[in-house]
């Protein structure tokens, strides 16, 4: 995994979904977190949701960092939504690795040659950096294929790394 000095730039995807599992404010305490105007945009479609409410709690703190991106041409180039394109276009231009869960936008960092990890790889680290126990790990996990849109596989490969098996 990657080191704490290293910045991290997020989408809507990621970080709307360690706000709802209650592991962003553990993350955002170990990683450089930033967030793009539309990524921003995008979670005030819903302010009166717990998830938003957390995200903005910690942008007031400072424990969340907005940036306003540059407009972007991935948009079209990968289909992506304006929150996913201005963020690969950062994480792009900045060498920053990228936090998404959105498979198009996996897909345009993998063809971008841009670092990237998921909600999962987040828990993940934090477990084997003893930041959260095995029980509530697993507890997470639960929680993450609940509201995560990941396949059986994903979810079955991070249970075996949390149990150890």
């Amino acid at each position: 995994m990657y080191y704490m000095e290293k910045k991290y730039v997020f989408d809507a995807s990621t970080i709307i979904l360690l706000a709802k599992v209650t592991l962003l404010r553990t993350i955002s305490g170990q990683w450089n977190i930033i967030i793009t105007t539309g990524v921003k945009k995008e979670i005030m479609q819903k302010p009166e949701s717990e998830d938003a409410q957390i995200i903005f709690h910690l942008i007031r703190e400072e424990a969340v960092h907005e940036v306003k991106a540059l407009h972007t041409n991935t948009k079209k180039e990968f289909g992506l939504g304006m929150g996913e394109a201005e963020t690969l276009q950062f994480a792009f231009e900045e060498e920053m690795i990228m936090a998404t869960d959105d498979w198009k936008a996996i897909k345009a960092c993998k063809i971008m040659g841009i670092k990237f990890v998921t909600a999962i790889h987040c828990l993940i680290y934090l477990y084997k950096n003893k930041f959260i126990e095995k029980k509530m790990a697993l507890e997470k996990l639960k929680n993450l294929e609940k509201y995560g849109r990941y396949n059986t596989e994903i979810i079955k490969d991070a249970r075996q790394q949390i149990q150890g098996d």
